[in-house]
């Protein structure tokens, strides 16, 4: 946004390129008004002793830089599952389990392998909602801590069979993490790197089969009484 020199408008209307203190060039054109690049200069020549300020309707930026990009590494985890909108049952579940906040900023750094929606859908049927209950908030909570390692690991740090620990204390092997074409490798973000895996790890300690009978023996009892209430007022 800056150059050498007073440069007044008398010599913006002339079309030209000056070069900025950043070593690019900006084009100054007059055709339809004053304009720096695509910036309208709403208002020209406020004078400061040391310089002279032309006032535009919109920020600069260098073509070197990548806005999508750099918002990406200002992003902590919950906030790159968002934008990446492949995770929203994954973040659904951070939320029951109460782990938002952890995984948030400033906490880090992490490396998250995250299970795509299409991951969660491929668990057996009901799974998800019976996790998503209060009563099964740690259970949901060790499972998705079985998914993330402090520290960033790249896809150069992993190696395979490799064995990393867990937030949640068991190891996990790389060669459990999933390779189809929903796989996607360094999501880089500000307090994290996720690698997108199209399967849920699921810790050894926890049967999955007990929990689906708990949650459809509750749900039962929930239509037996639902039932008998319907009943009564017959």
């Amino acid at each position: 946004h800056i150059i050498e020199g007073n440069v007044l408008s008398d010599i913006l209307v002339i079309s030209m390129a000056a070069t900025t203190l950043n070593g690019e060039d900006v084009a100054v054109v007059s055709s339809d008004g004053a304009k720096i690049n695509d910036s309208r200069v709403s208002m020209s020549d406020v004078k400061a002793k040391n310089g002279v300020i032309h006032i535009i309707d919109s920020v600069l930026v260098p073509s070197r830089i990548n806005i999508n990009a750099f918002l990406a590494t200002c992003r902590d985890i919950p906030q790159t599952a968002v934008a990446n909108r492949k995770f929203e049952t994954f973040l659904t579940a951070l939320g029951a389990a109460d782990l938002i906040d952890i995984f948030s900023e400033p906490a880090g750094s992490f490396t998250v392998f995250a299970p795509t929606d299409k991951a969660f859908a491929a668990l057996p049927n009901g799974l998800v909602n019976c996790l998503l209950k209060p009563n099964n908030k740690d259970i949901l909570a060790d499972i998705l801590k079985y998914h993330i390692i402090k520290g960033k690991l790249s896809t150069n740090d992993l190696r395979n069979n490799m064995e990393i620990t867990t937030l949640n204390g068991n190891d996990l092997a790389t060669k459990s993490l999933g390779s189809t074409n929903e796989f996607a490798l360094d999501i880089e973000g500000s307090n994290e790197v996720i690698h997108a895996i199209d399967y849920v790890l699921v810790p050894s300690d926890i049967d999955i089969d007990s929990i689906l009978n708990k949650c459809s023996s509750i749900l039962n009892k929930c239509r037996d009484i639902s039932y008998i209430i319907d009943t009564k007022e017959t």
